[in-house]
């Protein structure tokens, strides 16, 4: 329950934002995403990165000088892989990937504003919703681990603009970092750690 009171919120921030400020950037990201595990108790548990293909629409708004706000939700798969020469064989190998709805609102500093580009830095929080099953499907881990429903975490980034004229076009990397346990498994506290770069394109809307 407390989960979905922050989820709400968080939600219509993104929703909502349209309607209460112009010269909004309505725009589409997509790119690669890097994802694996890790622990506090420095168990080798799916620690190597798998790539995988993700894509969100956002909306950049509250534009001033200075900063705006840059909020998307989008699909991503996210996981990790391991290789265990102690296993036999057909369990040697494992890798696992879920996927997830994923909403971020980040503050982002403009860095060597021009009128028509702009370096930027920003940070923020950020939320996944699992829409995939749960559970893990090898059986090296399928009876002591599952995936969590929501996590929550912080995203930071830094990229680059282009506006030409209505047109906004984008690169950025960011990392994508849990706060709690991504994983519900007892004693092992597991977090998922996510690089990604992507690319965008947008429309400015209003002024």
């Amino acid at each position: 329950m407390k989960s979905k009171k922050i989820f709400v919120p968080f939600f219509f921030i993104l929703l909502g934002s349209y309607f209460h400020v112009t010269a909004q950037t309505l725009k589409l990201n997509n790119g690669i995403t890097f994802s694996s595990f890790s622990n506090s108790k420095k168990f080798d548990v799916l620690e190597q990165k798998i790539k995988s293909y993700s894509v969100n629409i956002g909306l950049d708004y509250w534009n001033r000088k200075q900063f705006y706000i840059s909020s998307e939700v989008g699909y991503i798969k996210i996981g990790g892989y391991e290789k265990n020469p102690n296993l036999s064989e057909e369990l040697s190998e494992i890798e696992e990937t879920w996927d997830f709805i994923h909403f971020n609102s980040t503050l982002r500093l403009k860095l060597f504003s021009n009128v028509d580009h702009h370096l930027f830095i920003g940070a923020g929080p950020k939320m996944d919703l699992l829409v995939s099953d749960a559970s893990f499907k090898s059986e090296v881990y399928s009876s002591y681990y599952e995936m969590e429903k929501f996590s929550f975490g912080a995203k930071t980034e830094i990229g680059l603009v282009r506006d030409l004229e209505r047109i906004r076009l984008g690169l950025n990397a960011s990392y994508l970092l849990d706060i709690g346990k991504k994983v519900n498994s007892g004693p092992v506290n597991l977090k998922n750690e996510i690089y990604q770069i992507m690319f965008s394109i947008g429309y400015t809307l209003g002024n």
